[in-house]
């Protein structure tokens, strides 16, 4: 839609009927089909366009992207190279040393031998990533060398134990950047990002470490050069800023900000795909929540046992959004509508022990 607005025709590939039954004349034309490399082409072939957007739909279509281009269509915003550097976690590990930015200790691994070589260098525990996964499948903690085992490529990196971790959306033009949300995640790091709850505004961020992260989001967006969206996952350990990883992509919380916020980001990120810059768009100085938010996972835990423990990997189905005076407030709304919590009884203190 937000590309209709712009003067084009807008056509969506869509393998899950669910996710646009309500919503079926957002595109000019829609095609319910399997996203493979195969049936992409194939709509690209029938409808020749001017250009493809793949950070609109999560992980598979950076996954397709490479395949897209070497067929001969372009990708707006030219993303393989952001896509290369950010979803290789060896490259990413790289580019990170090279900006001096702050990272967990890592190193590279090809098999179990190499994960628990790295894993004696950077001390137990580690977090163990596959390079290019969906859903964070694959990824776990191993607390020693008995539980590292390892079956594909990956990237070993010290586990930073009670660290609090933050999600935050930039909208990035290839050389500058701005960061469009900053959530706090309410269990320490170590669950996916799409089964933490989140709140927002984060209540650990102080001006100065808005300021801190402002200024890594602009070293890594120029870093990749990427440009539209961006995701960044931080962790505070200790009182120091760690970078976990980066997504080229439009982040399952980009609606959740966009509500929070009142911004149109999806219209910026379009905007910025077909060639704008950051300048261009009006943004404000620094994005003010309407009031203060929170969302909350939600877990088929009726038909699947143990659905709702979290971890590396997600896990949930869907999630609810609330709002309140107090993020204490939104999130007890949020719990209460994932179904998770009864209305009555105390707040607690804070939501995480500040760093």
């Amino acid at each position: 839609m937000a590309f209709r607005r712009l003067g084009y025709e807008s056509v969506l590939v869509n393998s899950n009927p669910e996710t646009v039954s309500t919503d079926y004349d957002t595109s000019d034309r829609l095609y319910l089909e399997p996203l493979t490399l195969e049936r992409v082409l194939d709509v690209c072939e029938l409808e020749q366009p001017a250009g493809v957007v793949v950070q609109l739909g999560g992980q598979t279509p950076l996954s397709l992207a490479p395949g897209v281009a070497a067929a001969g269509f372009a990708l707006l915003g030219d993303p393989l190279d952001a896509i290369e550097r950010a979803e290789d976690r060896g490259r990413f590990g790289a580019l990170l040393d090279e900006l001096g930015v702050r990272a967990p200790a890592w190193g590279t691994a090809d098999g179990a031998d190499e994960a628990r070589a790295v894993a004696q260098r950077v001390g137990y525990p580690v977090l163990v990533r596959p390079h290019h996964v969906l859903g964070g499948r694959g990824m776990f903690v191993a607390r020693g060398p008995e539980e590292l085992e390892l079956s594909e490529p990956a990237l070993v990196d010290a586990f930073l134990e009670g660290a609090l971790e933050l999600d935050i959306d930039v909208l990035c033009d290839g050389e500058s950047a701005w960061v469009c949300g900053i959530l706090e995640h309410v269990e320490p790091a170590g669950v996916h990002s799409g089964d933490s709850a989140c709140v927002m505004p984060a209540p650990s961020v102080t001006p100065a470490l808005e300021a801190e992260i402002g200024e890594l989001a602009s070293a890594i967006a120029a870093g990749l050069g990427a440009r539209g969206l961006l995701n960044l996952q931080l962790a505070l350990h200790e009182g120091e800023l760690y970078v976990l990883e980066a997504n080229p992509r439009a982040s399952r919380t980009v609606p959740f900000v966009s509500k929070a916020t009142g911004l149109p980001l999806v219209d910026h990120a379009c905007r910025l795909l077909l060639g704008a810059g950051l300048g261009e768009l009006d943004l404000p100085a620094r994005p003010v929540p309407t009031r203060a938010w929170a969302k909350e996972a939600v877990f088929p835990e009726e038909r699947f046992a143990n659905a709702a423990d979290r971890g590396p990997e997600m896990r949930s189905t869907g999630e609810v959004m609330a709002s309140g005076a107090t993020v204490s407030v939104a999130y007890a709304r949020a719990l209460r509508a994932a179904g998770r919590a009864r209305r009555g009884g105390s707040i607690g203190q804070a939501l995480q022990a500040r760093a």
